[in-house]
Parts: C-alpha cells; structure tokens; sequence
C-alpha cells in the first residue's frame, strides 16, 4: 500500500510536468539591471560538455494527453491520497497553506499581516526549474524541481538542491550529460498555477519561462568523486534578466537576498514556499513554523514530502522575506505514513543548508579566480 501511495505520488507531479514542459510558449525580453548587485563574481566561463543522452528525442516530444486529460488524472489521484508515504508532516495544528487563497483573500479587499505580504511578495520569486532532456528513469518523465530568484554579479539566478540532478556518487543522474542539463527551463509563474479567481492568470503567462544553464563552479557541481551534504545546492545562470519585470500581480518581482540571520541555536520562526503534495497538485503553498540554525545546516518545523526538494525556506527581515535556507532533507526519524507528532529534538526535524554556508561557498569561489586586468 505504501508503495503504491508513493508511485500515484509520483504520477501526478510527473504528468504535471510534461504538461508545463510541452506548453512553454514564449520567452520573455530582457532587461538592464536596475538594482545594485549583492555579490560581485567574475563572469562565468564555459566548462567543455560531454556528449551524449539516453533521450535523444526529448525535446521533440509530444504531450502524453491533454490538459483536461492531465488535470482529471491529477485531481483522481489527489482526492484518492489523504495521507503520504515517506512524508514529514507534522500533527501539530499547524498546516501549510496555498498561495493562491491568500491573494484571494487580498482580491477580496480583506487587509493581510506585514507577513502575508511579504508571503505574496515572495511568491512571485518561487518557480519550478525543468530538465526537459534529462529523463527519470523510474517515471520516464524530466527531472523537475523547486527554485528561486537570486542575484549574483547584477544578474538572474535561481537556485535549487543539487541532488535533483546529482548522485552521491557525484555522477550527473539518468545518464545525462552536462549538455542535457543546460537545457533547462525555469518556469517563473509557476505559483499563480491552479488560480481561479480574479487573479488567474492567462496560459500563456503561466508558461512562460527562461533557459537556465547550471554554473559548475558552485555546490555539488563543483564535487569531484561525491555529493556531500554541504554540496546539495546549485545555481542556474538565467539567459534573461526577470527580476525587473512586473509580476502577474503588478509588483515589481525582484529577487531574493540572501538573510542576516546568525547561525544560532535560539528558536526562531521562518517561511518555507514551494510545491506540495497535500494540495492540488502544481500548487504553491507557504507555512510558518520554528526554525533553528547550527552551523551548516538549518532544522525547521515545516511540513515537507519528497517534491519539496529546492524549496525556499525564509525569514522575515526588514518586512521582506529574505533566503534564510534551501530546503534538502526530509526528517529521517519521520519518514513513514501519515502525521507525526513534533520531536522535541529539532535535530529530528527537517532540515537545509544555511544560506550563510552557501554564500561561504560562493565567496570562496569568487576569491579563487584570477583577477581580471
């Protein structure tokens, strides 16, 4: 039964997937940076690719079945599913919410927290990056994961979890090569999917997107023989600049600066955004929980599942939601069916990277390339 909970799981957010992926339409113009950048790195040189992948017509194929085909086969599987196997949710009263009914909520005309705005500001900078040419063996569907919008050197990039496209090995996952993987698309409205009401969204802005193309310099691209866990993240160059251009809901997008926050073992309270199971899926949904920072590595109280990889996990500074962590691991003192109780060891909850570690990382990087004359 578990087993089978997992694999329907995994059925609708693959079938979603080849949808987003086959109806990307458009791409959008680019734009002069406007904002001052908040890290400074030489410009990124170009690594030799290998050749070869085991789909060699992926990005020729066509859509399985159609839209409202895709839909009913989602929505069979999520009103079929109430509990979730290998899940880290928490029975604590406290559940992640969609995105989509808060901007309802402020449609509505009803006033909404600092937080909440913040919340729909930060949804705007969340979006789903795709790997159409690299091929899950297990589903013989893209690789796809969470991402969000960051800035490095004035330019767009988004961030994920390296594991999407990495083995612990270190080798690049399902046979694909380097080349495969710079064929990605990071799809930037991908929060206002599932919207009906005034705030919904034509299909061609929902599938818009930009091509993406992984940085080997950095996180678990930069690991020679294996993916540790101080690896498992990656950034993508973006071809275009977005955080510049108006978001669906007239706000300016922006991008997501990297947090203040100390590495602390004092309780704190952060933001997770992405996709999640529990909801339709497709949907972005957001939750408040408690987070504590310990070196590296960032343990929070947020309801996660398999699809939550890459997802941001924020604070609340200056009333913006800042990148405070990527979300990497499920609890693995949780990982059966259904709800848990909140352990009272937050070394037993789920946990990131610390985006202080990461732009450790990135600074180390930048300190050792040449120096341009």
């Amino acid at each position: 039964m578990r087993q089978q909970a997992s694999n329907l799981k995994k059925l609708s957010f693959t079938l979603l997937t080849v949808f987003l992926i086959t109806n990307v339409i458009s791409q959008i113009s680019s734009a002069a940076v406007t904002r001052l950048p908040q890290i400074n790195l030489s410009p990124r040189t170009r690594a030799a690719v290998t050749e070869g992948s085991i789909c060699a017509d992926c990005a020729t194929r066509s859509p399985q079945s159609s839209l409202m085909q895709n839909l009913a086969q989602i929505q069979s599987v999520q009103s079929g599913t109430e509990r979730l196997f290998n899940a880290a949710y928490l029975a604590d009263g406290n559940d992640r919410q969609s995105l989509n009914a808060l901007r309802r909520r402020k449609a509505n005309g009803e006033t909404l927290t600092a937080e909440e705005n913040a919340i729909l500001v930060a949804g705007n900078r969340t979006g789903t990056v795709v790997f159409p040419n690299c091929i899950d063996p297990e589903t013989n569907q893209p690789i796809n994961g969470n991402a969000f919008l960051v800035q490095i050197e004035g330019r767009d990039k988004v961030m994920t979890a390296a594991h999407l496209t990495t083995e612990r090995s270190g080798s690049i996952k399902a046979g694909c090569s380097l080349s495969d993987l710079s064929n990605a698309k990071y799809m930037f409205n991908g929060s206002y999917y599932g919207e009906t009401g005034s705030n919904a969204i034509s299909n061609e802005e929902l599938y818009l997107s930009v091509n993406a193309t992984p940085d080997i310099r950095f996180g678990g691209f930069a690991s020679k023989n294996s993916l540790e866990e101080n690896e498992d993240w990656m950034i993508l160059s973006l071809d275009r600049q977005i955080s510049t251009k108006i978001a669906p809901d007239g706000t300016r997008r922006g991008f997501f600066q990297f947090s203040n926050h100390p590495s602390t073992t004092q309780f704190s309270n952060g933001f997770i955004i992405g996709l999640d199971s529990r909801q339709s899926a497709g949907v972005t949904t957001f939750q408040k929980c408690e987070l504590v920072t310990e070196e590296i590595f960032t343990f929070h109280a947020c309801d996660t599942d398999r699809q939550s990889s890459g997802s941001l996990f924020g604070v609340l500074e200056n009333n913006e939601i800042r990148f405070q962590s990527i979300n990497n691991w499920n609890s693995l003192s949780l990982s059966s069916e259904g709800e848990h109780q909140k352990p009272i060891n937050y070394k037993d909850w789920n946990k990131g990277l610390s985006s202080e570690h990461i732009l450790d990382q990135i600074n180390s990087v930048i300190k050792s390339l040449p120096t341009e004359t």
